[in-house]
């Protein structure tokens, strides 16, 4: 099922059914990757997990303003489930992030120094993505699969049952304008201060405006589907930032005592200027959101049966 708010139902009826389809899904991945065997195909089915899980937590923002006690407690469980598989996910983003790392080096230098470089990047991905030597890696990530899976399965029919009669896509416009103005100022100040963890918590922001707007874009006109790609685009360059400035901790705290002297610096070197060049990106992406006032989302939700019971 795609994840939109069905236009043609009330608000509050479409919301739940959208929740638990979603719901069901993070559930089948987080069971599948419990039972998966294979690293690669796990890595998969987590990611596809903890996606619907981001998703969900961003759709709980929708009932805020309807239902004020609901939604902190559903964004707090997701949280928490989210968090089980954050250790699984994190061992396999040093892997790919090395190996998009040594693709980035080879594409822009073929010199001796530099393949000796992808060489050592190609070589610590493998090591990152190798088993423990007593599997308690895997068995740990089996292990929070299978209880985010059952957490799902728990949750599902309380989310069926959820009162949101009350919502209304008048909220749901102020929710969006809102976020957007609140994000680019966030953004502009948190670029500009260059504080990695502020940026990362801005990244969050991005993800859950994205969530919103994905949400509703079945029910809105064509300029919403374009602000979503824009902060899809900026938080896809944020996560990318992220995962390198990780590998570079990771980097520096391992070294590598058999590589020729001065490589790990070397690394470390390409690491930085890939984030130059995503901060310069960055910089671009972020100055053109534009502030949008209530007018820009005043057909957010209009073709709906509900609008006419708003008195619109």
């Amino acid at each position: 099922m795609p994840f939109h708010l069905d236009p043609a139902p009330p608000l509050g009826e479409s919301f739940r059914t959208l929740l638990c389809a979603e719901g069901d899904a993070a559930r089948a991945a987080a069971q599948a990757a419990a039972a998966e065997g294979d690293a690669a195909r796990r890595s998969d089915l987590v990611r596809v997990a903890r996606k619907a899980l981001k998703r969900l937590r961003g759709a709980m923002l929708l009932i805020d303003a309807a239902e004020p006690q609901i939604g902190p407690r559903w964004r707090r469980a997701l949280r928490d489930g989210g968090r089980l598989l954050a250790r699984a996910r994190d061992r396999h983003v040093r892997a790919a992030g090395l190996e998009r790392l040594a693709m980035d080096l080879a594409g822009r230098s073929d010199d001796g120094e530099s393949g000796e470089v992808r060489s050592t990047l190609l070589r610590w991905a493998e090591e990152a993505r190798g088993r423990d030597a007593d599997g308690a890696a895997e068995i740990r990530e089996a292990q929070a699969c299978a209880e985010v899976a059952a957490r799902l399965a728990d949750w599902l029919p309380q989310w069926a049952a959820l009162p949101t009669e009350s919502m209304r896509w008048w909220r749901v416009r102020r929710t969006l304008a809102r976020r957007w103005n609140r994000l680019r100022r966030r953004l502009r100040d948190d670029l500009a201060a260059g504080d990695d963890e502020h940026l990362h918590e801005g990244r969050k922001s991005c993800g859950r405006l994205e969530t919103l707007l994905l949400l509703v874009e079945a029910a809105s006109p064509k300029a919403v589907a374009v602000r979503r790609r824009r902060i899809g685009r900026i938080y896809e360059d944020l996560g990318d930032d992220r995962d390198l400035l990780l590998i570079t901790r990771w980097v520096s705290e391992l070294g590598d005592p058999s590589a020729p002297h001065g490589l790990a610096g070397r690394v470390l070197g390409e690491i930085l200027d890939g984030r130059r060049r995503l901060r310069k990106r960055l910089t671009r992406r972020i100055r053109r959101l534009e502030h949008l006032d209530a007018a820009a989302w005043s057909r957010v939700g209009r073709r709906c049966r509900e609008a006419s019971s708003e008195g619109e």
